[in-house]
């Protein structure tokens, strides 16, 4: 994903990279399931977060503190370690 062509992320390949986060964001939002401050709220934070594990990764510190922490959450639930299906 290194390269954009008419606004859209493409990978090595050319082909169209979307963002699953900004799809669920959306699709929440035309549901009526999210409000458009709220769509707008964790869209700016994912943004703050990913720039700065891009800037952590460019400039060799261990930073990244924000997607491992996106991580731990991610495994709360009936697909993690604290399953509540289990």
């Amino acid at each position: 994903m290194k390269q954009r062509q008419s606004g859209n992320a493409v990978d090595e390949e050319g082909r169209i990279v979307r963002s699953e986060l900004a799809h669920y964001l959306l699709s929440r939002f035309a549901w009526g399931e999210m409000s458009p401050q709220e769509l707008q709220r964790l869209s700016m934070y994912a943004c703050r977060d990913f720039a700065a594990a891009s800037a952590s990764s460019s400039s060799g510190s261990s930073g990244g503190g924000s997607l491992i922490e996106l991580q731990e959450l991610a495994k709360i639930g009936s697909q993690g370690n604290l399953s509540s299906f289990s």
